[in-house]
């Protein structure tokens, strides 16, 4: 350690700062894996029992750079937990799944698995007649704005409330952003069409609104 000034407090600084960096990696792993599996295993599922691909590539694509990526690149920015010097040391052989975040991957990646495809299911056979293209915008707009809003949780280890959310105003611009992208997509007719999605119905905005919400109540 290399101290730049003659102030031992400096060290309680680093130590401080450091096990900030370290929360805040592992709340990026959580927010991304455990969306991106949910991903993978529709996919599978989907196209093992007959459905097809319920989403094309350019859209996994664009959930995973804005959905994903712009909130994700901002849990950098999130603040230190209050209880953070108060834990001890971590062992330089533990694995960054312990502290139950193996389970808090796969309680969310199951979640997701289990909305996306009754999203999907309730869209196409539901409320159409076979439309796949209207299970598929359903599916796209729920995972999309619903991995954003699952953020919060993740970022406070806590349920969705309005403390969580004042935390980090960078992480809010970025959600807000990425949430006017996705929503443009999905409402625009020339975008709408470049990424073969249709226009939906208020009972399916209202479905959408509500599915939304349901991973972040985990």
């Amino acid at each position: 350690m290399v101290l730049t000034d003659d102030n031992f407090e400096t060290i309680v600084a680093a130590v401080a700062t450091g096990r900030t960096v370290y929360q805040n990696i592992l709340k990026a792993v959580e927010f991304l894996i455990g969306v991106n599996f949910a991903q993978l295993f529709l996919m599978i599922f989907a196209v093992s029992i007959g459905w097809g691909a319920p989403l094309i590539a350019e859209q996994l694509l664009l959930i995973n750079v804005l959905a994903d990526g712009i909130p994700g690149f901002y849990l950098s920015r999130e603040p230190g937990e209050p209880l953070t010097m108060k834990r001890p040391p971590i062992s330089r052989n533990s694995s960054i799944f312990t502290d139950g975040l193996g389970y808090r991957v796969a309680l969310r990646a199951t979640t997701f698995i289990v909305l996306t495809l009754g999203i999907y299911s309730i869209g196409r056979f539901g409320l159409t007649s076979g439309s796949a293209l209207v299970g598929t915008t359903m599916l796209f707009v729920v995972l999309a704005i619903g991995s954003m809003i699952d953020i919060y949780p993740i970022k406070s280890r806590g349920r969705l409330t309005l403390t969580s959310i004042k935390g980090n105003q960078a992480l809010n611009i970025g959600v807000v952003l990425a949430g006017v992208l996705v929503l443009a997509v999905a409402l625009i007719p020339g975008l709408q069409h470049l990424f073969e999605l249709v226009a939906l119905s208020p009972i399916q905005w209202l479905i959408v609104a509500v599915a939304v919400f349901i991973p972040s109540a985990f």
